[in-house]
């Protein structure tokens, strides 16, 4: 059974190049390439042979035990004649299942991740939804603290109109380890104590190696300005900023105070402003989980510094 394809619904961020099936593509251009030109590497997943060395895992599915499935299934599909369900009875009220691959890239680089697919829901209205999980990772999550949460799962209609079938995209930036393994998750969150049937199709994965030389050369002398609520200066620091290609170490009169990577940003509104932002770097546990990088000359916290405070701001000297 296929279904309406004017009811879905687009989450998409960022264009999608051709596939086909199995096979990974690198988009450059036959003529009038450039060195500057980045190849993308996609993947589709249709599901039509097998699992497509797709696994399966699960999370806090016991206190009490619950049942759980994730298969192929010929119940409904998108294209082709399978994709895969995703059955949770979630009477613990807590349960998480996904299927996860594993890829394989260069260490020690920095990519941006595109992990686009159809997702079919009969969940309508606003309240009792579960929570999509869609993630990339450099190990393999194991634990609701490995796993990344998105938006809903409903459809929001305001009744029961059986199955519809949402396009839903997410993108990532992700520095390698030394193993160059990435991880890619997909799957959904139990928030209600009920079970719920969920089906995947057409799952389609980029990914975008980032050049060094596109980040930002942030390193060198800088003045962190802090501000009240009311936009009063109350504290000015020096510090020197050093970088090793994507990771970044905060100085203050020589002695560390934060370090951190940088990322793209491929954040939502309103964190989308700037190309660049700075992860990890929370001034010795200050809570600041991101920078964003303006230019190299202007940067700015997403939070405060101190409490009672406005976000900081980062200039040259």
């Amino acid at each position: 059974m296929k279904l309406n394809k004017n009811n879905q619904k687009s989450l998409i961020k960022s264009k999608i190049i051709p596939f086909i099936t199995g096979l990974v593509l690198i988009s450059v251009a036959i003529s009038g390439c450039n060195e500057a030109e980045k190849p993308i590497y996609s993947y589709f997943y249709s599901f039509e042979n097998e699992m497509e060395d797709w696994t399966k895992d699960g999370t806090d599915l016991g206190n009490p035990p619950i049942n759980w499935t994730i298969e192929r299934s010929q119940e409904l599909s998108y294209k082709g004649n399978y994709s895969i369900k995703l059955y949770l009875e979630n009477y613990n009220d807590a349960g998480k299942i996904w299927i996860e691959k594993e890829f394989k890239y260069s260490p020690n680089t920095e990519y941006e991740v595109t992990v686009s697919y159809m997702f079919a829901t009969r969940d309508f209205g606003e309240i009792n939804l579960f929570r999509i999980i869609t993630g990339v990772a450099t190990t393999s999550p194991e634990t609701s603290d490995d796993l990344t949460y998105q938006d809903d799962t409903g459809h929001h209609q305001d009744e029961d109109i059986e199955f519809i079938w949402l396009e839903k995209s997410y993108a990532f930036s992700i520095l390698t380890s030394d193993t160059g393994k990435i991880y890619v998750s997909i799957g959904v969150w139990g928030t209600w104590e009920t079970p719920r049937t969920y089906y995947l199709d057409s799952v389609n994965i980029t990914f975008s190696k980032v050049t060094k030389d596109e980040i930002p050369q942030i390193e060198g002398n800088w003045i962190i300005n802090y501000y009240d609520w009311t936009g009063n200066l109350t504290k000015t620091e020096n510090i020197t900023i050093t970088r090793d290609d994507f990771n970044v170490k905060f100085f203050s009169n020589n002695t560390e105070i934060c370090s951190g990577t940088i990322l793209v940003n491929n954040l939502l509104f309103p964190y989308n402003s700037t190309d660049f932002f700075i992860s990890g770097c929370d001034f010795g546990g200050l809570g600041i989980s991101k920078i964003f990088i303006h230019d190299i000359t202007y940067m700015k916290t997403e939070l405060p510094l101190c409490e009672n405070c406005n976000p900081a701001i980062l200039s040259r000297r």
